[in-house]
C-alpha cells in the first residue's frame, strides 16, 4: 500500500513524469523500484534503473526498466551517459543516499532533477548547494510520502491514483503497477491485484481501523471523506 502510494505521488507528482521523460532509479529491484519501473514505462518514459546483483537487474528487467545497471559491476554514471547518448537523465530517484552520492548528480542533464527519499546505505552529509551550481544548475529535493497526504484530500488523491483498477487503462497490461494486498479474507488475488469480489470483501470487514488493503481501500477513502 505505501509503497505503491510511494511510486505514485515520486512519478506523479514531484516530478510529472511522461513520454519525454528519460529516468535513473537506484534500487530498481525494491518494493517501489519494481511498482515504479511498470508504472513509469506504461506513461511512456525511458526507465533506467540501478541495482547489485544479476538476479535483481533481471528482475527490474521483468518489470518495466529499458536498461539495469549493476553498480557493482559497473560505473553508474558512465553508462548512464552511454544509454542516453550523453544526453543524461531529467530526473534521478534516489533512496540509496550516501553510497550514489554525487554520482547520482552527475547522471543529470542541465536543469535536472535529483530526488533524494531515502538513504538506506547512509546518510548523506550536509550538502554545499555550490555543487548544484557546478554541475548544470540542477534542482533536489528531499520528499516524503506524509508530505503528499498531509490533508484528507492529499490522502485520498494518492491512495485512489495509487490503486484505481483502470487508471491504466483496460484489459490486461504488462506494465501495470501491483501493490499487493493485506491477504485479509478472500479478497487479493495471486497475482497481487484485488480480485472481482473486493467489493463483497469490504462490505464484510467495514471501514478498516488500521492501514486498509488495496481491496478496502476504496470504501475506506469513501467512509473516510464522509465523516
Amino acid at each position: 500500500m505505501l509503497k505503491g502510494m510511494t511510486a505514485e505521488y515520486l512519478l506523479r507528482r514531484t516530478y510529472p513524469v511522461d513520454s519525454d521523460t528519460v529516468l535513473l532509479f537506484h534500487a530498481a529491484a525494491g518494493g517501489v523500484g519494481l511498482i515504479a519501473g511498470q508504472w513509469a514505462k506504461h506513461l511512456g518514459a525511458t526507465v533506467i534503473g540501478t541495482a547489485g546483483s544479476k538476479e535483481k537487474c533481471d528482475l527490474a528487467l521483468k518489470n518495466g526498466y529499458d536498461h539495469v545497471i549493476n553498480y557493482r559491476e559497473q560505473d553508474f554514471v558512465e553508462e548512464v551517459k552511454k544509454i542516453t547518448g550523453g544526453r543524461k537523465c531529467d530526473v534521478v530517484y534516489d533512496s540509496v543516499g550516501k553510497d550514489t552520492f554525487p554520482g547520482s548528480l552527475d547522471c543529470l542533464r542541465n536543469r535536472g532533477l535529483w530526488v533524494t527519499f531515502g538513504q538506506s546505505s547512509g546518510k548523506l552529509d550536509p550538502l554545499d548547494t555550490t555543487i548544484l551550481n557546478q554541475k548544470g544548475s540542477l534542482y533536489v529535493t528531499r520528499p516524503t510520502l506524509f508530505g503528499y497526504v498531509s490533508t484528507r484530500p492529499e490522502a485520498r488523491g494518492v491512495g485512489k491514483s495509487a490503486l484505481r483498477r483502470d487508471r491504466l487503462g483496460g484489459g490486461e497490461d504488462p506494465h501495470r503497477p501491483e501493490v499487493s494486498a493485506c491477504g485479509r479474507g478472500q479478497g487479493a488475488s495471486r497475482a497481487g491485484r484485488p480480485s472481482d469480489d473486493w467489493r463483497q470483501h469490504s462490505d464484510d470487514l467495514g471501514p478498516p481501523r488500521e492501514a486498509p488493503c488495496s481491496g478496502c481501500l476504496p470504501r475506506f477513502l469513501s467512509s473516510e471523506s464522509s465523516r
